[in-house]
Parts: C-alpha cells; sequence; structure tokens
C-alpha cells in the first residue's frame, strides 16, 4: 500500500473543517474587538465633543452675562442718569438679564450646560434679586415670568424664587429638571 492509499482523507477533511471553525471563531472574535475598540474611540471623541460644546456654550453665556452687567452699570452709574433714565435701565436690565436665563434654562434641558454649573448659575440669580448693589439696578423679572406663567421655564424659576428656598433645595430641583426628555 502506498502512502497515499494509507491516508485517512475523512479524517483529514474533519481536520481541516475544524480548523476552518476554529479560523472562523478567531476573525470574528477579532472583529468584534476591533469594532468595540472603534465604539469606544467613538464614544470617547462623542463625549470630548459635548464637554467641547458645553464649554463654548458656557462661555458664551458668561460673556453675555458680563457684556449685560458692564453695559448696564456703566449707565447705572452716569452721573446725569435722572430718576425716568434710571427706571428705563432696570427695566432694560431686568428684560435682558430675563432673557439670558431664559435661553441658560433652554440650553440647560439640551444637555448644553452641565447641572451642576446650572445650579450655581440659579443660586446668584437668586440671590442677585434679593439684594440691592451700589453698581446696578435691582434684577426684577417678575412682570415677564407673570407674561407667561405656563411656559416651562416660568414654572421652573418661580419654583427657585420662592422665598426661603435653600441652596440644597435649588440643587434638588435643578437634578429633577436634569431627568426631564431632553429637547434637541
Amino acid at each position: 500500500m502506498t502512502l497515499i492509499a494509507t491516508i485517512n482523507w475523512e479524517a483529514m477533511g474533519a481536520v481541516a473543517e475544524l480548523l476552518a471553525v476554529i479560523l472562523t471563531i478567531a476573525s470574528v472574535y477579532f472583529a468584534w474587538q476591533t469594532i468595540k475598540e472603534a465604539s469606544d474611540d467613538a464614544k470617547i471623541s462623542r463625549d470630548q465633543q459635548s464637554v467641547q460644546f458645553q464649554g463654548t456654550v458656557m462661555s458664551a453665556c458668561m460673556q453675555e452675562y458680563f457684556a449685560i452687567r458692564n453695559e448696564t452699570a456703566k449707565d447705572w452709574r452716569a452721573p446725569a442718569a435722572g430718576h425716568d433714565k434710571k427706571q428705563e435701565i432696570q427695566d432694560l436690565y431686568s428684560e435682558r438679564m430675563y432673557g439670558l436665563h431664559f435661553e441658560q434654562y433652554h440650553l440647560f434641558r439640551q444637555r448644553a450646560i452641565p447641572r451642576h454649573i446650572y445650579a450655581i448659575w440659579l443660586k446668584s440669580l437668586k440671590d442677585e434679586i434679593k439684594t440691592t448693589k451700589e453698581y446696578y439696578p435691582q434684577l426684577k423679572i417678575g412682570k415677564y415670568i407673570d407674561e407667561d406663567p405656563k411656559e416651562d421655564f416660568n414654572i421652573f424659576i418661580s419654583q427657585i424664587l420662592r422665598t426661603n428656598i435653600s441652596d440644597k433645595e435649588i440643587e434638588d430641583l435643578v437634578s429633577k429638571e436634569s431627568n426631564l426628555p431632553s429637547y434637541q
């Protein structure tokens, strides 16, 4: 008998099939690992982009805040500002600050402002409404809230501006609001 005749071709075929299955499983495993790594990289990239976007949004909000404050302070301290002019400055300041906080609320609801930053801004808003400053008019946004009391922001901000609300309660309200569905 020759050597070729003694080879069990059925056994060789079974070994080849087994080897093909093992290589297929290994290929699928390595492909899955590659996809997983690419997915992880994409998630990291999306997270970084989200943080960069939030930073840009917060920076723009702060720039607008300081622009409003600086312009108002300059006008408020002007020596020629009589009572009517001061009332006009106060009204414009209140309107612009209401608009800014309205915008910030909606950016917050779109996840463009982190919850902890938004809570800090709301605490500052509440403090500003309660206190009178020498270089700025008193902030009065009640009339804007009353114009549309059913608007989401106005409902939310009314809760924030309640008398005797603690910083912890503000944080809890912000946390609760952040759990609402985002509208994008």
